[in-house]
């Protein structure tokens, strides 16, 4: 009897102690990611790394461990997702005139196949890369005949994969087949509807391949269909709303909202497609959400929005209110680093590409910093 109640105290000494086991908080791991970092009997980690093609954390990169059995999880909410910013990935380009080299490489688009097409200003032509950045063709010379360039600037491309270039000093625009075939030209020297006054600026186009010109001297945006028919303008010099100081960059997001970078007015003006003012954001200086000359523009699948902060030599990130989101860059000629960026644009997989004056195009891909603490579970 005195042995049975032994081994019934044993049991049920057991029996709490197991309990109490399954109770304890479980703590997670990050056994492949970048950085990372776990101490048993703590709840939380943190890891960090970068974000996969599709823009998701790697299913390998972030797992848990419950007690007694491990999984991976598949998927993590953005809701865990904080320090978003960008990371370096490649470059291509060197300075010259050669094949794949720049001088003065200032906009940037990309067409249906992630072809990359660049505005190679000083060398008066345009240059085709493929996604990788590996050169394919070229077209274009100096002068102002058909097909030829000077100082071309602006350039998209619309839903047929046709190439349109906005030429700073011939003051038009030439559309092209993707292979550099000419197709058709519109625009001469003047202020006048479908005119054009040294306009070293951007190129955009919306859903329906009508084209949005920056007419940067005249201080105003001009609307083309495909064909350069003229549609409609707006802008005029000054500071106020809905008006421009050399404005230099545009992008259009999802719902057809038209971004312009005011440059010397260092700020970002959002409108409707038709030109109706709806906000704007930034002011002159060095901190977050400041410029210093706003140039290149570029909108991402989710709608937020990039600048090239020039004379601050970086790249900065906002909702499509205008909401800071994050920045990334500096001076010098290092990885990850800008002289005077000009051009940016963004790929299907929401990389970015940035053109500066060290005659390179950068790509960056996101990357993400995480906290598990809130993803830790009870047993």
């Amino acid at each position: 009897m005195h042995s049975q109640k032994i081994s019934l105290y044993s049991i049920l000494f057991f029996t709490i102690l197991f309990s109490l086991f399954l109770t304890t908080k479980v703590f997670a791991v990050a056994p492949t990611v970048t950085t990372g970092t776990a101490t048993p009997a703590e709840t939380s980690a943190t890891a960090s790394g970068t974000l996969n093609s599709t823009g998701g954390i790697p299913t390998t990169s972030i797992g848990f461990e419950y007690g007694l059995t491990t999984g991976y999880g598949a998927s993590v909410s953005d809701t865990y997702l904080h320090d978003f910013s960008y990371s370096y990935d490649s470059q291509f380009g060197s300075s010259g005139t050669g094949n794949g080299q720049f001088d003065g490489p200032s906009y940037i688009a990309f067409d249906s196949s992630e072809n990359i097409y660049v505005a190679d200003s000083v060398n008066d032509r345009i240059q085709k890369f493929d996604s990788s950045g590996t050169y394919v063709t070229q077209w274009g010379s100096s002068g102002s005949g058909d097909g030829q360039f000077n100082n071309p600037k602006g350039i998209t491309i619309d839903s047929l994969d046709n190439v349109y270039v906005l030429e700073g000093s011939n003051n038009r625009i030439q559309k092209f087949t993707s292979a550099g075939v000419f197709i058709t030209k519109w625009g001469t020297l003047g202020s006048g509807d479908g005119q054009f006054l040294f306009p070293a600026a951007g190129l955009s186009i919306d859903s329906a391949d009508n084209i949005y010109a920056v007419d940067a001297f005249n201080h105003r945006i001009q609307k083309f269909t495909s064909a350069g028919v003229f549609i409609t303008k707006w802008g005029t010099n000054g500071t106020g709303d809905g008006q421009f100081n050399t404005p230099a960059g545009i992008a259009i997001d999802s719902s057809g909202n038209v971004y312009v970078s005011d440059s010397f007015n260092n700020r970002i003006q959002k409108f409707t497609s038709a030109g109706v003012y709806i906000t704007q954001w930034g002011s002159s200086g060095s901190g977050d959400g400041e410029f210093s000359t706003t140039v290149g523009i570029a909108v991402d699948s989710s709608d937020n929005i990039y600048v090239t902060d020039r004379t601050n030599n970086r790249i900065q990130k906002f909702t499509s209110a205008g909401v800071y989101i994050t920045q990334w860059g500096s001076s010098g000629s290092g990885d990850g680093e800008f002289s005077t960026p000009v051009g940016i644009a963004v790929d299907s997989s929401d990389n970015i590409y940035v053109a500066d004056a060290n005659d390179r195009i950068q790509k960056f891909t996101r990357s993400f910093s995480l906290s598990l603490s809130s993803l830790v579970c009870n047993t």
